[in-house]
């Protein structure tokens, strides 16, 4: 019975409306989004609205952070390979103007990341502190 209610079940359009494949990499400019097997895309599958997929809330929350996180590595990644493509195709003083360019762009992106790291940091030091508290007043 559960045999043929699974049989049913077209799975490929169940994915296609659930999620989405994204590439956190750098994929290739002409690609099959859903065939293409390029390994410096770091290809993967993310839920289109995880908030209807994952109980309970601190789950959601640790996937978003999760989520976000990761988007911020692939920015990354982007950023300093168009700066790496820049500078190799550089041949003239005027080329540069381009390099600089991305290479700012490079550099606001290690700042933001840091600093996102340090939010982060402070928050989980001061939940440690928090915890530490609560389990002296119990004691």
């Amino acid at each position: 019975m559960l045999a043929s209610f699974m049989a049913k079940i077209d799975f490929d359009r169940l994915l296609l409306t659930s999620a989405q494949r994204k590439a956190y990499g750098v994929p290739p400019k002409h690609c099959d989004l859903y065939a293409d097997s390029t390994p410096e895309a770091v290809w993967a599958w993310e839920l289109t609205q995880p908030s209807l997929y994952i109980e309970p809330v601190p789950l959601y929350k640790e996937t978003i952070s999760t989520r976000e996180t990761v988007q911020s590595q692939a920015n990354l990644i982007q950023s300093l390979h168009r700066l790496q493509q820049l500078i190799l195709k550089a041949k003239q003083v005027s080329d540069l103007t381009g390099v600089s360019t991305a290479h700012a762009r490079y550099i606001k992106l290690v700042q933001k990341r840091t600093e996102m790291t340090a939010k982060l940091q402070a928050k989980a030091l001061k939940e440690q502190f928090r915890l530490q508290k609560e389990d002296e007043k119990r004691r």
